[in-house]
């Protein structure tokens, strides 16, 4: 909203201290100065711009006409009665924080305060930081965060683990086929430059060091590949460098390339750059009956790919239930001026072990569970270990039915997408399938997946109940 809409209003301010006895006291506030959130050439401006252009709106920006970026402003408000009426020990020193991937951050707000502000009043949110949307010089210019958006949300304060105030929520990017959204944050050290406002302690924007995101990070190991037809894009997913010559993927993602003559398979290394599949042959598929898929590299496009380090190597096997671990894909959105991969934390939820083979074979985790965020557009990405090491490879998230509130069978039976829940193929499953279909030196094409594992990726149960007899007397 311009300055000389807001003119047409009044505005008032409360917080916390200023609701009571079941009363909520709003003071008037003046507006100072404005400025706009985004100016030209802002990487942040340029990726909503392209966001808003496939499939995405902003909350709330989607209630004005136009929906425009432009319409995005940050504005002071001055109320002399909250000083006037709050101590002085509700106030605190602001400073100005840095934060990264999977950085911990904390939303304060006050969502719902048209119908109850008393009930959700200084409303604290915490989650982590997916993404950092980065100049040309490598300093961060926004943020994603998979937070859940409330009502009214927009303008909170976004704090670091720290503290420090991190920047401005601005608003919620959200996918209009329900495929997933995003809060959107702007960095306060920008904001309030464009205010004028330079007498607050900030601190630097932190060295990289050698932790388990920055290994990934730095050579991006976890790869868009895009689906064409006719110069055209129309399906994308991701996919990892496992070996020199050897990047992994999903069967899902990569199979209309091996079904169709007329479809290209790309792997997009940045703008207008791009390491297209000189063959179909490159592509193995061990088993039908899992999504799982090897592309073999040519020595031309190994070279391609040299500055690209392989995955570090972890398996699921040397993980606990709960044990904290991470995904990384390019889901939700794929922009190539925009390459960094979105990453989710969360935790190993469930690990389901069986024999792999109809043969003899030893027990081995064939499924994994976790709660970080897959979308789509993840398939074929990588789970990692809290050490950085890849335990297995994204598949895909989970559609569950929709309980009937009435209970009535003629209902439509609906259903809904759930990222947290993360299927993904352990690392251990991985190399078995490589050793079997794609190692020239030990590969057995008489080797059959065991019954249990297809049933297991099919969500079929393969157990037997055994109810225990009642005790005669």
């Amino acid at each position: 909203m311009s300055p000389e809409e807001l003119d047409k209003y009044k505005l008032y301010v409360s917080c916390k201290p200023l609701m009571q006895n079941n009363e909520v006291r709003w003071c008037q506030g003046f507006l100072g100065k404005t400025a706009p959130v985004l100016s030209e050439k802002d990487p942040l401006k340029e990726y909503l711009e392209y966001a808003m252009k496939n499939g995405f709106n902003l909350i709330p920006l989607d209630t004005h006409v136009g929906n425009l970026l432009q319409a995005l402003n940050v504005a002071v408000v001055h109320c002399r009665a909250i000083h006037e009426e709050i101590s002085d020990e509700h106030f605190y020193d602001f400073t100005v924080d840095k934060v990264a991937e999977l950085s911990l951050i904390s939303v304060r707000s006050l969502p719902f305060n048209f119908t109850g502000p008393a009930l959700f009043t200084d409303f604290v949110s915490t989650g982590h930081v997916n993404a950092v949307i980065r100049d040309s010089g490598g300093v961060g210019r926004g943020f994603l965060s998979d937070m859940k958006y409330l009502e009214n949300m927009c303008g909170a304060l976004v704090n670091a683990a720290s503290g420090g105030a991190v920047g401005l929520l601005i608003g919620n990017l959200r996918k209009l086929n329900g495929d997933g959204d995003l809060m959107v944050i702007a960095p306060w050290d920008r904001l309030l430059l464009l205010l004028g406002i330079d007498d607050v302690d900030s601190k630097a924007y932190p060295k990289k060091t050698e932790t388990a995101l920055s290994t990934l990070t730095k050579s991006h190991p976890v790869l868009p590949l895009v689906i064409s037809q006719h110069g055209h894009p129309f399906s994308w997913g991701s996919c990892v460098k496992l070996k020199k010559d050897t990047l992994v993927t999903n069967y899902h993602v990569i199979k209309p390339f091996i079904r169709l003559d007329t479809v290209v398979c790309s792997i997009v290394l940045g703008k207008d750059h791009s390491l297209v599949l000189e063959s179909r042959n490159s592509v193995v598929v061990p088993f039908v009956d899992l999504d799982l898929a090897f592309i073999h590299l040519s020595e031309k496009n190994q070279l391609a790919l040299d500055h690209i380090k392989c995955a570090p190597i972890g398996f699921a096997s040397e993980q606990n239930i709960a044990d904290e671990v991470f995904t990384v894909g390019h889901g939700l959105l794929l922009n190539d001026s925009f390459l960094d991969p979105i990453v989710s934390k969360g935790h190993l939820c469930s690990v389901t072990n069986h024999n792999p083979y109809r043969s003899e074979y030893p027990q081995i985790p064939c499924m994994l569970v976790a709660s970080s965020q897959c979308w789509n557009g993840s398939s074929g990405g990588g789970i990692f270990d809290s050490k950085g090491r890849l335990i297995g490879i994204v598949s895909s998230n989970a559609q569950v039915f929709v309980p009937s509130v009435s209970g009535l069978q003629y209902e439509d039976i609906k259903s809904e997408k759930v990222p947290l829940f993360c299927l993904c193929i352990p690392l251990e499953l991985v190399f078995e399938c490589y050793k079997s279909r794609v190692d020239e030196t030990r590969k057995d094409n008489t080797i059959m997946l065991s019954d249990e594992v297809v049933k297991t990726w099919n969500l079929e149960s393969s157990h037997v109940n055994i109810f225990e007899r009642e005790a005669k007397l």
